[in-house]
């Protein structure tokens, strides 16, 4: 949600860049992780995620988009937004467990009508091969990087971009002492100082990839 509502809000694309990077990397590590499992005869991790697309699918997507953009995050972020103390998250979080079982229900009816079996299962390496489909997704995240770069010089050309300006606390501290592991510059090199969104992305395409060789799913 924050890769489309920041850029659109500020103008500024460094998370959106760092999303495309980070699905980039993931992608990438993921077919070394199948295509391995391939080769060696083994079952393939993640297979369990690939979803018959159908109406419900885009339906259900095109709505949970709306509701994400409007709350100011998904799942995850309108509890972390919570956690923060933040009063729309409390409206979010209670019509989104509300607003779940109707939802369950909605999908199974629309799975088990007649236009509900109208859809696709694709696995791209089934079809181009593990390189191909590498190949052809980097293409296309590229064409979105090409997007984000345009529409932030864009936003700058007409005057409505915001840099990300970070709090005090959040900024590096000059520490000219001799490195000391067991010290307040080190506390804040690892909890206080504020990671960009790119460290970010990466650490998060390390634990997608851990996650997938470890459970397989």
């Amino acid at each position: 949600a924050g890769g489309f509502k920041r850029i659109y809000v500020t103008g500024e694309g460094s998370l959106s860049t760092a999303l495309l990077v980070m699905f980039a990397l993931a992608m990438v590590l993921a077919a070394g992780i199948q295509w391995s499992a391939t080769m060696s005869g083994a079952d393939v991790p993640g297979l369990s995620s690939v979803k018959f697309l159908n109406i419900s699918i885009l339906l259900g997507g095109f709505i949970f988009g709306i509701g994400m953009m409007l709350a100011g995050g998904c799942a995850s972020g309108t509890l972390s937004d919570l956690g923060e103390g933040a009063g729309r998250a409390m409206i979010a979080m209670t019509t989104f467990v509300l607003g779940s079982l109707p939802g369950l229900m909605a999908q199974d009816a629309l799975n088990n009508s007649a236009i509900g079996q109208i859809g696709v299962k694709l696995y791209l390496p089934d079809v181009l091969g593990y390189v191909g489909a590498v190949v052809v997704s980097i293409l296309m995240l590229a064409g979105l990087y090409l997007v984000v770069r345009k529409y932030e010089n864009f936003r700058k050309k007409e005057g409505y971009y915001e840099a990300t300006v970070y709090e005090d606390q959040e900024l590096p501290i000059p520490n000219k002492e001799p490195f000391k592991l067991f010290s307040y510059a080190t506390f804040h090199k690892l909890f206080v100082q504020r990671w960009s969104f790119m460290t970010g992305g990466i650490l998060l395409a390390l634990m997608f990839a851990f996650i997938l060789i470890s459970t397989g799913h």
